[in-house]
């Protein structure tokens, strides 16, 4: 039954690894003395990785892949690796996290410059009383002095980025009084005054640095918000991309197990044909219905690997139910790009580039910051003030305003207020722990960038050793290629048997499958060099967009 399931699957849609050279034998019975074909001499071997060569992925590896015939029928989704890497950054979960952090710290950090904002206050106050007089200036014994006043106050204030705090306000009176010693009985007062207070020591300095203490550490959060999901978009970009390329050679595998079965086939009808010409004894039989059985299974664990692969992308790129009910199908075939990596050059640039060193420089500057408010909080709280306004009166309120403005009344003020405490052993112990949080950043960052130098170095490494191991599993498939052609000749010849030929079909088969793995290792190898040195997103051109939706 199996066997006539995959009689229809095409043989030209698959990948082939070389050519095997050999003829499909004509049914006739072999000579009491078989005459044998003398053997081609062998080809070189490839050159092996020092010999510095390039490489090209042989045809079952470049040509593209096919579903298993059950999964064919049913809808399928023909992904390329952008495809994947778009759908990853649009639906990733651990990225849509991130995307709400940093709009949350470009919040914070916008909130956070609210105290230089300008303020705007106003009040209004009425008293209506009714008393006897303190004195005779004011009335006669007996006598109930009525007295109203109504006041209302707008003043505007702003702190400057310097520290200074500016206040202007207007202030009005009007008071109306039965007293004996009223100027009149309806009396309007007027007055606007400026103020400016600087502080002098504490919470001041020079650069502003520590008067925006707030707004510092706001942008650095914002900021090292932005790094983290850099660095989350790197990392579920690789994720994704490994998970493709999973996919992408358990398809692939697939297909040679296909046409490793497909071997078994044909040399099964081989050995019945001799067998019914007299040339092999039927015992042989059994030999090529077993190897075919043992391909059969593995194809069956092929096809399972591949719905596992599938299963595992799709989880990586967060699809919808409906989604999950097709079969994917992937276009892009692993290529080889030949790598001298400068490992100093590329340390230093991963050093400068990285999510996680920017991260570690805002944490240092932070804590640098942190440092100079808690030793500026030891200082003594010393300000400066001072004050000018003008004052105008009258019994109506246009008078009051009209004498307010010819400046007639003013006065002007200075003021300096020290607040000291001589102990101060609170932010002496502040200024203390935010020194240790200094430098307990600063060796964190060497040990990020001792790490940083071990990873990328290990990294090159990597690649390096995935470029040899691929060129010998090329070499090896090459060689058993040639191995079976020889095989497949003497057993023509009676020369051989099926076990050997069996043996040399299942050899090929793993040589096909140690190049294809080798090929994806090296492509994952290269990726993973390319995070190590943080220009995993550049090469692959992403641009996060981290705007809420």
């Amino acid at each position: 039954m199996f066997r006539r399931r995959l009689a229809g699957f095409s043989c030209s849609s698959l990948l082939r690894l070389g050519q095997l050279a050999h003829a499909e034998p004509s049914v006739t019975p072999a000579p009491a003395t078989p005459a044998t074909t003398p053997l081609p001499p062998a080809p070189a071997a490839p050159p092996n990785y020092l010999g510095n060569v390039s490489y090209t992925p042989p045809a079952f590896i470049s040509e593209p892949t096919v579903l298993p015939p059950q999964a064919a029928t049913g809808p399928s989704w023909r992904l390329s690796k952008s495809d994947v890497i778009q759908a990853v950054l649009r639906n990733n979960l651990g990225i849509q996290l991130e995307r709400e952090n940093v709009r949350a710290g470009q919040f914070s950090e916008q909130a956070s410059g609210g105290a230089f904002e300008p303020n705007i206050t106003a009040s209004y106050r009425h008293r209506d009383a009714d008393y006897p007089p303190s004195n005779t200036q004011e009335g006669q014994a007996g006598e109930i002095i009525n007295s109203i006043d109504n006041t209302w106050n707008v003043a505007g204030s702003k702190q400057f980025q310097t520290g200074t705090q500016t206040t202007l306000s207007l202030n009005n009176d009007w008071a109306r009084s039965s007293q004996g010693n009223a100027i009149s009985p309806d009396l309007f007062r007027t007055s606007a005054d400026l103020t400016l207070t600087q502080p002098l020591l504490r919470g001041f300095s020079t650069d502003g640095d520590i008067q925006t203490a707030p707004i510092l550490r706001a942008h650095f959060a914002s900021e090292r918000a932005l790094a983290q999901a850099q660095l989350r978009a790197a990392s579920a970009v690789l994720t994704a991309e490994n998970a493709y390329w999973d996919l992408t050679e358990a398809l692939k595998s697939y297909q040679v197990r296909v046409r490793s079965w497909e071997l078994a086939s044909e040399q099964l009808k081989l050995t019945e044909r001799q067998i019914q010409a007299g040339v092999l004894p039927p015992s042989d039989l059994i030999n090529a219905e077993g190897t075919l059985a043992r391909r059969e299974l593995a194809l069956l664990e092929a096809e399972g690997n591949i719905e596992q692969s599938a299963d595992r992308l799709k989880q990586i790129m967060n699809l919808p139910d409906p989604e999950w009910k097709k079969a994917f199908l992937t276009l892009d075939a692993p290529r080889f790009v030949a790598l001298r990596p400068d490992v100093p050059k590329l340390i230093a640039e991963a050093q400068a580039r990285r999510p996680e060193v920017s991260q570690t420089n805002l944490d240092l500057r932070q804590a640098t910051l942190d440092q100079r408010v808690a030793d500026n909080a030891k200082l003594p709280d010393l300000s400066a003030s001072v004050s000018y306004g003008l004052i105008g009166q009258d019994a109506s309120y246009s008078g009051s305003l009209a004498e307010l403005g010819q400046a007639r009344g003013r006065y002007w003020s200075t003021l300096v207020r020290l607040n000291w405490s001589p102990l101060n052993e609170q932010r002496r112990a502040e200024a203390e722990r935010a020194s240790i949080t200094r430098r307990r950043t600063n060796v964190e960052k060497n040990q990020l960038l001792l790490n940083i130098r071990v990873e990328v170095r290990q990294a090159a490494r990597a690649l390096e050793t995935a470029e040899k191991q691929l060129y010998a599993a090329a070499n090896s498939r090459s060689l058993s290629e040639q191995s079976l052609s020889a095989e497949e000749r003497k057993f023509q010849n009676g020369l051989s048997n099926n076990f050997f030929v069996s043996q040399r079909q299942d050899e090929l088969a793993q040589a096909q499958l140690a190049e294809l793995s080798a090929l994806i290792r090296h492509e994952k190898a290269r990726a993973d060099l390319q995070l190590a040195t943080g220009d995993l997103l550049q090469q692959r051109n992403v641009r996060l967009d981290l705007s809420a939706r």
